[in-house]
């Protein structure tokens, strides 16, 4: 797991504190942003209706990733179908039972007004996907599996989170023992290491209940280079950390 620390303090509590924890990103997510960053529309050339074509990538990240996959069949009716279950219904212009209805043509008429948007196929058969998404790690894990075979890009290539050259140099994000598949944080740990401290009134007492004194830590750079604010620092790939050990809760009762 990769932790982002903030660098410098904003005030005393409960204002932002030097060195607590911003952002917390693990395998999955890590992962699952570059994917998504490789997969982006945007990217996809459209065919001669104006259409992302069936055959790309962002189709299929969809087709994994969505509940819904829709398909036009007509000029009122729309074949839904969910892919977490394969259970297919029609929606057309007459409600149905739970009161759910499409009008067809206005509907892909403003979504294709859209530079980016996300139809498929040709007129008249046009496909879409939506309702919740499932980016679990297995999820994650097949996308990538597609965009080894079906492109240049190695997913061992992006196993650091994209920080911009601003962001390196008013956060300093350091790598932890957590990286590994095996050993790696889930989502609800990293929730855990981002989140507040607040009384029992909901008023907020620590921006961020979780620190890490990277002034104590063994580092290839001096802290007067994380601290000056025109140098853009990245230690990521140069040393791992233990992440029991460098991390310290603010909350007594959550140690």
């Amino acid at each position: 797991m990769e932790l982002l620390l903030k660098v410098g303090f904003n005030g005393p509590d409960p204002e932002y504190q030097d060195g607590d924890i911003v952002c917390a990103f693990n395998e999955r997510r890590i992962l699952c942003c570059h994917a998504e960053m490789i997969c982006n529309v945007q990217k996809v050339e459209l065919n001669n209706e104006g259409l992302n074509p069936e055959e790309c990538l962002t189709k299929w990240m969809l087709e994994n990733f969505k509940q819904f996959k829709f398909e036009r069949v007509s000029s009122t009716h729309v074949e839904r179908t969910n892919l977490w279950t394969n259970s297919v219904d029609m929606v057309s212009s007459t409600p149905n039972g739970n009161g759910e209805y499409i009008h067809v043509e206005p509907f892909l008429a403003g979504k294709r007004r859209q530079n980016d948007h996300q139809i498929f196929g040709r007129e008249g058969a046009e496909i879409w996907f939506g309702g919740k998404t499932d980016a679990s790690l297995s999820k994650v894990t097949l996308l990538w599996n597609k965009i080894e075979s079906e492109s240049d890009n190695i997913r061992d290539d992006h196993q650091r989170w994209p920080l911009s050259g601003v962001e390196k140099k008013r956060f300093f994000g350091i790598n932890t023992n957590h990286e590994d598949h095996e050993n790696d944080c889930d989502d609800d740990e990293c929730e855990e290491h981002v989140r507040h401290s607040a009384d029992d009134n909901g008023k907020i007492l620590k921006q961020r209940a979780y620190n890490v004194s990277y002034s104590d830590l063994s580092l290839p750079i001096t802290v007067e280079d994380i601290r000056n604010p025109e140098k853009a620092i990245d230690i990521r790939d140069e040393v791992i950390f233990n992440m029991e050990s460098i991390c310290s809760c603010k909350d007594d009762h959550h140690h």
